[in-house]
């Protein structure tokens, strides 16, 4: 009885293990693209986008991509002037600078124009 009571008791704390997962911490903005910039030198091509709000921000989130998908979706959000939300690699948001990163982009979305 003992034996399965030990059993049992490894199969739960094993069970628990199993469903830890590390936290992931991204950087998470919403605002219009302010800025863009293109390096057509690398392979894939690289993009920079300035995240910000409000007519002449005083700070920006930069977050940078190779996707062309994501390049040609941030581009057509600036031209359109349409908000987006960017999620970032970065562990945390940068609370200081005028120029703070966000990371690498792994999630975009875009609000409907109103």
């Amino acid at each position: 009885m003992k034996w399965k009571n030990s059993w049992l008791g490894l199969v739960v704390i094993g069970l628990l293990l199993a469903g830890a997962a590390p936290a992931r911490a991204d950087c998470v903005k919403t605002g219009k693209v302010v800025g863009s910039e293109f390096d057509l030198t690398t392979n894939p091509h690289s993009a920079w986008f300035n995240l910000g709000s409000g007519a002449h921000p005083t700070f920006v989130y930069q977050y940078t991509t190779t996707d062309p998908g994501v390049i040609a979706d941030l581009s057509d959000a600036q031209l359109g002037n349409q908000t987006v939300e960017i999620t970032g690699d970065a562990a945390t948001c940068p609370t200081v600078g005028a120029v703070r990163s966000g990371g690498k982009i792994i999630k975009v979305k875009r609000f409907r124009l109103k």
